[in-house]
């Protein structure tokens, strides 16, 4: 697993876009370090068409590669963003 980018949220919980050979993971853990599993039911979710930077706001959190994809901050895709999310 290769981890593309990190960034933290107001409440220190840690954001990482991350892939291994098929797949890029959108992941957050808690403060202490594990997995968020009140974040996409279980603490990370797939994104179908990969990913490079992450960057997180108060808006929501935004996955940018040859796309943007915007999702809140519990993991889930913002489908009135753009085109789909």
């Amino acid at each position: 697993t290769h981890i593309h980018s990190v960034a933290v949220q107001p409440d220190d919980k840690i954001v990482l876009l991350a892939s291994n050979a098929t797949d890029t993971i959108l992941a957050r853990l808690d403060q202490a370090g594990a997995l968020d599993p009140t974040f996409a039911g279980g603490g990370s979710v797939v994104i179908n068409d990969g990913g490079q930077q992450v960057f997180v706001t108060s808006l929501g959190i935004f996955v940018l590669g040859s796309y943007v994809a915007k999702f809140d901050l519990n993991g889930a895709l913002d489908t009135n963003y753009g085109t789909g999310g």
